[in-house]
């Protein structure tokens, strides 16, 4: 789970579940594996690198060498969440949205680390949230597509859905596409951007 942008690279990187991407495709893989036995896939770029644990902490290191990004003293900040964080962090105008399983979505200041804002959903967060004209789009396992100002964190809309939303948003045309789904309940939604209301579903 990697996303660059403006020259942020970002990394997830977790004990309880493996990356496994081609080394070599693209400039900037590296595979390290730590003594516990971690592995991580960093996609970085030479000005930083954003990296979520699986304890539950952010953090943003100087990446000229990624092997030891995190591990020096050009770590720039860490920021920590109530528990681990499997969903993938998005960078938009300098600010990192970001869920956890202590079912916050977090906007953190790139440069600083400094919380912006939390917003509390009803269950936990594995969706990647997308951001598009503001306003962040994201899933959670308590059924709901939410839509939240990205400056205020206030919420927009909240779209209930009949199973988990652990799928990151697709939005096109002023629509949010999003997948839901358990083993016997699954379906794609088609949602209005701006209203929140259901445009189609196929089951």
């Amino acid at each position: 789970m990697i996303h660059a942008a403006h020259g942020t690279a970002v990394l997830i990187h977790s004990k309880e579940s493996s990356i496994s991407l081609p080394t070599g495709v693209r400039h900037g893989y590296m595979t390290r594996e730590s003594p516990d036995g971690e592995r991580s896939l960093p996609m970085i770029t030479r000005r930083s690198a954003l990296t979520a644990t699986a304890g539950g902490l952010l953090s943003t290191s100087l990446a000229t060498t990624p092997a030891t990004a995190q591990q020096d003293d050009r770590l720039q900040w860490t920021f920590e969440t109530g528990s681990r964080v499997v969903s993938s962090p998005t960078v938009v105008d300098g600010t990192v949205f970001v869920g956890s399983f202590d079912a916050n979505l977090y906007a953190v200041d790139a440069a600083t680390g400094e919380q912006q804002w939390a917003f509390e959903a009803g269950s936990v967060i594995i969706s990647s949230p997308t951001v598009v004209d503001g306003t962040v789009f994201v899933g959670s396992d308590d059924g709901n597509l939410y839509a939240i100002d990205a400056t205020t964190g206030e919420q927009q809309w909240a779209f209930e859905t009949e199973s988990d939303v652990e799928s990151s948003p697709t939005v096109v045309n002023e629509t949010v596409f999003i997948g839901t789904g358990s083993y016997d309940n699954n379906g794609l939604y088609a949602v209005n951007a701006e209203s929140g209301e259901q445009e189609w579903a196929f089951e």
